[in-house]
């Protein structure tokens, strides 16, 4: 077939949405009652009487510039390629990936985009074989613009990656085949509003519909569930097309099979007042089902299907209710992004992912920066999360293209640009109970656009808020919420108080209610502080809570046959010309869904009940739902005794939303206080358990027997200090001060190969986490990569029954002196070591923020089991630990290992009060701490770690490397947030910090 296309439009500043009709709720239409109610609300899209899905294997050719496709050209004389339909060219091997967060890929200054750009045909057949009615063409994503023809004629051009686009092409069809072509351009003058921190794909990324109606057609209908003075009503808007004359409308609104309301529409409109129902939300998503049937003369000829939930949101002040209760947002960025398909996820993908944070007690998402598949809200009503559906709105690459990235926001020619979006997200998805707030899209900065955005929103519904981040940091500062990314607890703090300061805008903070859009980043080894932030989000009443940045990492996946080494990569990995790193691998969950450490963290910090303990060893338990009573959850409690469990129950607690009781403790056993007593309770629904949570009925130091020995002596030759006791020696290098041998029994406990670095030495270093690399210079000038460790002195006391040799070492750099440190060991005549190390002085001019102070300790081959009481069983940090509990755990030193994408320092322990390595024969040593202490065990080094940049390239060792700190910083949200509170930071102007703890090696 022979078609004249349109190749340069694209690139033209002219009025979008060319050939488009009027933006409409989406729904699957089906051609009478009864076969709608044989399907499932919540179903992948399906070809029904009433639509085709034309997804599926498209011919496909691509053009690496479209300076070499043809404007006149034959379908019947191509040679085309098979491509499934949805897709994106850059999983399918077209192109390359192409990762950026702020930037534009190209370097034009808009409106204009490059003339020389990619662009690709894509070809489907279909049959049409009753030509009776109209035929709209649907199209649910498409990245970046497209031009649609039909049997060799214009339909029409479409822009806006992330919006659903329909055509009317009845005319340009014939019965029998039909053949579609669509035109698919990288970019034009709409890219430059799209400029979203993801990789760049392009393609026919969602599925393409083809609805059948009959000569009349119920197009788009408005669906108002609210409270009224006597109840609750349901009023609905509807609008026809075709021959409308002597047809009805009728509408039935159902719990079930029950029938609530029955009526016919007059003048498009119809009122059910006063209805008996419940109210939807995201703890008890209670839906109706509404019908819409379409009758003439009587016969039903076509009926569309919408679940219905009611609900009241208003703002008073400060406050923001949603059916009258304060609402707290425990809530997820979500970007469509498949792990092998990127932007074309499939219908289970986004279940999992639904399903996925449900269990991880996740409420709300943010639909971050696009509306989402339409499925995707469908899956929110049924599940139950509150929606924040965001505009496909970003203008972040105007801060390099113009220095300025309120530069497009501000010119009044791109409102209609900025409108039509809005006007599209909102039209398709405003009969979603799920939606909780609209948004304008995010980091585009100004407020003249988004302005008229507002104005559209609110001159068709006033119900909905409007939320726009971007615009605080204008003088407009806030439309229906205040909202911002990545305040400080210390600030949110203010906020919540109404004291925060922010130039001239004091006064608005008080204003209106205080939505936290991204308020931790999870990039990487974290977030942070996560429960201090909901400490103060249940604490006042004008934080709303919000949205962690983000759900999944983004990451491109590799089986190994394509040339890549690596299975996972991030940007710079493809070629890319200009890209931002690994910054897009921040998720909490993995890009094939397991999930980080960071995702069990919020799962226990969102966790529905709170349990405490009072002064009189009474528990309390909070409620933190907003509408659910807490019978719903099974309470399973273990006592532990110096972590060992000692008496187990279940617990039945009947609590109202919001409010606490007090219970007895439930356990039988005596308590002893002078032991370390602590209760764990874990909460499931039905058989999943969606949280633990554990209170501290005593904290003391564990007791354990020290073996008594009967001689111990010590000498020295040549460069060595050599002190021996029954069964075994250490040995000490005179010239340095550290250990080079420490054997029992025949078994040593250091490694004897040869390096630069000793076997047991201090360490002030940690492998760089994502949340240090903001940190990278300063700790780097501090030198604590290769910190130069020199002898200062070496005292040797003979005591009665062990050796106290006390070590002084210099810690420089390039010479330079920063840090002193005093190390202590006092050896029995047993073996026993009682090990110390402290920081006596410090170099004020070298000060820096240190991230560890403590020992590395590496251990001969061999040394695999571990076994330990303290926090378990995930890695965790000072302010990263609601994940954790404390416990008696049996592991690997393998299985301690989190594979980031990006390699960093992980898997330490802290709260540690006894650590024991063993061997294969179950043999080796026990270390229990003067005070809890962190540890973490790997199989490489710091700097086998710091060298890698992808999981593959960390060079492993069969040595164990044992870090043992008594201070760790916290890890924050650095990457792209605040930094961890002070109190996780070492100040060594009030403490100097010291790590101390006793070896027991085993004896026989």
């Amino acid at each position: 077939m022979k078609y004249q296309l349109h190749l340069d439009h694209h690139t033209d500043f002219s009025t979008i949405s060319i050939g488009e009709m009027k933006p409409r709720a989406y729904a699957i239409p089906f051609a009478g009652l009864e076969e709608v109610k044989k399907t499932t609300y919540i179903t992948e899209r399906k070809s029904s009487s009433m639509v085709q899905v034309l997804s599926g294997d498209w011919d496909f050719k691509f053009y690496p510039t479209v300076l070499k496709m043809k404007d006149k050209i034959d379908t019947d004389k191509m040679n085309f390629d098979t491509i499934h339909v949805p897709s994106t060219w850059q999983r399918t091997g077209y192109q390359n990936p192409v990762y950026l967060n702020c930037p534009y890929e190209f370097k034009t200054f808009e409106p204009f985009v490059p003339t020389d750009m990619p662009a690709a045909i894509y070809r489907k057949k279909f049959r049409i074989d009753d030509m009776s009615g109209h035929f709209l063409l649907s199209f649910l994503g498409v990245a970046t613009c497209a031009d649609v023809y039909v049997n060799g004629s214009f339909v029409g051009y479409r822009e806006g990656t992330h919006n659903s686009s329909d055509f009317e092409i009845t005319s340009l069809l014939k019965e029998g085949e039909n053949e579609l072509l669509v035109v698919v351009f990288k970019w034009c003058n709409g890219s430059f509003l799209e400029s979203q921190d993801m990789f760049r794909e392009n393609g026919i990324f969602r599925d393409v519909l083809l609805y059948h109606y009959g000569d009349t057609y119920l197009y788009d209908y408005k669906i108002d569930a609210d409270r009224s003075a006597n109840g609750h009503h349901l009023h609905v808007e509807a609008s026809l097309a075709g021959k409308t004359e002597g047809v009805q409308l009728r509408a039935l609104l159902c719990d079930g099979e029950k029938t609530l309301a029955e009526g016919l529409f007059e003048n498009g409109e119809i009122d059910f007042p006063n209805l008996s129902v419940e109210e939807w939300n995201a703890e008890l998503p209670r839906l109706y089902t509404l019908y819409l049937s379409l009758l003439d003369g009587g016969k039903e000829i076509m009926c569309v299907r919408n679940a219905v939930g009611f609900k009241e949101i208003r703002i008073d002040g400060q406050k923001f209710y949603f059916n009258d209760k304060l609402i707290k947002i425990k809530g997820v960025n979500h970007h469509d992004s498949s792990l092998y398909n990127g932007y074309a996820m499939t219908a289970e993908e986004l279940i999992q992912d639904v399903e996925m944070m449900k269990a991880y007690n996740v409420n709300a998402v943010r639909t971050s920066h696009y509306p989402p598949d339409p499925f995707f809200l469908q899956l929110c009503d049924a599940y139950g999360l509150y929606c924040v559906d965001e505009a496909d709105i970003e203008t972040h690459g105007c801060a390099e293209m113009a220095r300025n990235v309120d530069y497009i926001s501000s010119q009044k020619k791109w409102i209609p640009h900025y409108v039509d979006r809005v006007k599209h997200m909102v039209y398709r998805d405003r009969n979603r109970a799920c939606i909780l707030m609209w948004s304008l899209g995010n980091e585009a900065g100004g407020y003249t656009c988004q302005d008229a955005c507002y104005d559209f929103i609110k001159s068709i519904d006033k119900k909905i808020p409007v939320h726009y981040e971007g615009v605080i940091r204008t003088k407009r500062f806030c439309y229906d919420v205040i909202s911002n990314m990545y305040n400080s607890t210390e600030d949110l703090e203010l906020i919540g108080k109404g004291t925060k300061r922010d130039g001239a805008n004091t006064k608005f903070y008080r204003s209106k209610p205080y939505f936290y859009c991204e308020y931790a980043h999870a990039m990487g080894q974290g977030p942070g502080c996560l429960e201090e932030y909901w400490q103060l989000f249940y604490r006042y009443d004008n934080l709303m809570g919000g949205c962690i940045w983000e759900w999944s990492d983004h990451t491109v996946y590799h089986d190994g046959t394509d040339g890549y080494r690596f299975q996972y990569t991030y940007g710079g990995d493809h070629g890319e010309r200009q890209h931002d790193g690994n910054f897009c691998v921040d998720g909490l969950v993995y890009a094939d869904r397991r999930p980080h450490t960071g995702a069990l963290e919020m799962r226990n910090v969102y966790r529905p009940l709170r349990a405490g303990l009072t002064k009189e060893k009474k528990l309390t338990f909070l409620n933190t739902n907003r509408f659910r009573n807490s019978d719903y959850l099974r309470v399973e409690w273990t006592l532990t005794r110096d972590g060992e469990i000692l008496e187990t129950g279940k617990l039945s607690l009947d609590i109202a939303p919001e409010a606490t009781t007090l219970v007895d403790l439930p356990c039988k056993s005596k308590l002893d206080t002078g032991k370390d007593l602590r209760l764990l309770f874990s909460y499931y629904d039905g058989e999943l358990c969606l949280a633990e949570d554990q209170v501290i009925i005593s904290d003391q130091p564990m007791e354990f027997t020290v073996p008594i020995g009967e001689k111990i002596s010590v000498f020295r030759k040549k460069n060595c200090i050599t002190a021996e006791f029954d069964g075994g020696q250490m040995v000490f290098d005179a010239k340095t001060g550290f250990p080079i041998s420490y054997k029992v029994n025949g078994k040593e406990f250091l490694a004897q190969e040869k390096t630069d670095k000793p076997a047991f030495s201090p360490n002030l270093y940690r492998t760089m986490i994502d949340n240090d690399m903001a940190r990278r210079r300063e700790l780097k000038c501090a030198g604590l990569w290769h910190l130069e460790i020199d002898l200062l002195s070496f005292d040797i006391k003979i005591q009665e029954e062990s050796i106290l040799f006390i070590i002084k070492h210099n810690l420089s750099d390039d010479k330079v002196k920063l840090y002193e440190t005093e190390t202590k060991y006092e050896l029995s005549a047993s073996g026993v070591l009682h090990f110390s190390c402290a920081m006596s002085s410090y170099c004020v001019a070298a000060y820096v923020d240190l991230p560890r102070f403590g020992v590395l300790w590496e251990l001969p081959a061999g040394f695999e089991n571990v076994d330990y009481i303290g926090f378990g069983p995930y890695e965790n940090a000072p302010d990263f630990e609601a994940q954790c509990h404390f416990g008696h755990f049996q592991t690997t030193v393998a299985d301690l290992f989190e594979h980031y994408v990006y390699p960093q320092d992980n898997g330490n322990h802290g709260h540690t009060k006894m650590l024991r390595l063993t061997d294969a024969s179950k043999k080796g040593f026990t270390l229990y701490a003067d005070s809890e202490f962190s540890f973490a065990a790997r199989h490489c080094t710091q700097d086998a770690l710091d060298a890698a940049k992808h999981d593959e390239e960390i060079a492993w060792k069969e040595n164990t490397i044992l870090s043992l700190d008594g201070f760790l910083r916290g890890v924050g949200t650095l990457s792209c947030g605040p930094d961890t509170r002070e109190e996780y930071r070492l100040h060594l102007d009030k403490k100097l910090p010291s790590v101390a703890f006793t070896i027991v090696p085993d004896l026989e």
